[in-house]
C-alpha cells in the first residue's frame, strides 16, 4: 500500500536508537496525543520521499537527555544496525 505524502502528518522525529534490540526513541511534536493508545504503525519517509512502514510491537513513555518521548519496538527490526 502506498500512501501519498499529502496524506501523512509529521508527528515527531527519531531521536536515537535505544539499546541493542533495535528499539528507537521517538520525540513527538505534541504531549499526550489522544491517538497514542491506538497507534499501531509507524511510517518513515526519507528525504527522497521513500517510505517504509513498520508495525509497532511495543511502546512505552520514556525520557532521555531531558526530552520526553516514547521508545518503540518495531516488527522486523531485531538489532540496532537495522
Amino acid at each position: 500500500m502506498t500512501i501519498k505524502n499529502s496524506d501523512l502528518h509529521l508527528i515527531g522525529k527519531i531521536h536515537s536508537s535505544q539499546g541493542v534490540r533495535g528499539d528507537i526513541f521517538v520525540i513527538l511534536n505534541t504531549e499526550d496525543p489522544p491517538w497514542f493508545k491506538r497507534w499501531k504503525t509507524l511510517i518513515l519517509t526519507d528525504k527522497e520521499g521513500m517510505q517504509r512502514s513498520f508495525s509497532i510491537l511495543k511502546k512505552q513513555v520514556h525520557s532521555k537527555q531531558g526530552k520526553q518521548g516514547f521508545v518503540l519496538q518495531l516488527e522486523g527490526v531485531g538489532d540496532r544496525d537495522k
